[in-house]
């Protein structure tokens, strides 16, 4: 059998890092005129930056704003997550020292900023447990396109077949299902259901032999 790998998305995931982006989206939202809620959260959960800024742009009645909306959101969380404690999420250590112990290669495959996702990994203690990142760039179109699952496979020479795929927004899982990746969704108490292959409410503990098992991965179509 091929060797398996894991692609783990980054904020929320991995790293305790949505809350920051939601203090930020709220600012940001509540900048520009627009009223913050739970809907709006959910609706700009997971979301790529332009996309996020073309929401709020909405929004706020706003629509020719976007590019303003897009630079603010930015220097608004990236002044956050400088100023602010940033941990990694409850059983992320856990999990990726056991696949480091398994010899299971590991990826990062986030919507977030390349410079910003190296910092939360960074301040989290994590950056030396991931073997590559893979961010929005260009040639590689944000989730939910397949491009960045694939090519995170690609720069640990994995089929995506053969790769586990861990998120927690329904871009992110598309974004998996779509390039081949057996995909589990990381879901909180009063979160909306992912539509992934397999559900979990928790990093760790996680039956590591069973999803091995399971690979090669066949998506349902």
């Amino acid at each position: 059998m091929a060797p398996p790998a894991f692609v783990i998305d980054c904020d929320g995931t991995l790293v305790d890092t949505e809350r920051l982006w939601t203090t930020a989206k709220r600012a940001t939202t509540e900048h520009f005129g627009g009223r913050w809620s739970e809907s709006l959260r959910g609706m700009l959960l997971g979301t790529p930056l332009e996309h996020c800024a073309q929401l709020i742009a909405e929004h706020t009645g706003r629509p020719r704003e976007s590019p303003a909306i897009a630079e603010d959101l930015t220097s608004a969380f990236s002044e956050i997550l400088e100023s602010q404690p940033v941990n990694a999420r409850e059983g992320a250590v856990e999990l990726l020292l056991e696949l480091a112990e398994r010899g299971i290669a590991v990826a990062v495959a986030s919507n977030g900023r390349a410079v910003d996702v190296e910092i939360a990994l960074e301040r989290s203690g994590l950056a030396e447990m991931v073997g590559a990142v893979r961010c929005p760039a260009p040639g590689l179109a944000p989730k939910p396109e397949p491009d960045l699952y694939l090519a995170a496979c690609r720069d640990l020479g994995r089929e995506p077949e053969y790769s586990v795929a861990i998120e927690d927004a329904p871009a992110g899982v598309q974004s998996a299902r779509r390039a081949g990746l057996l995909t589990l969704g990381l879901t909180s108490p009063g979160d909306g259901a992912l539509d992934a292959d397999l559900r979990i409410g928790s990093l760790w503990p996680l039956d590591i032999d069973a999803l091995v098992a399971m690979l090669p991965w066949r998506s349902s179509p």
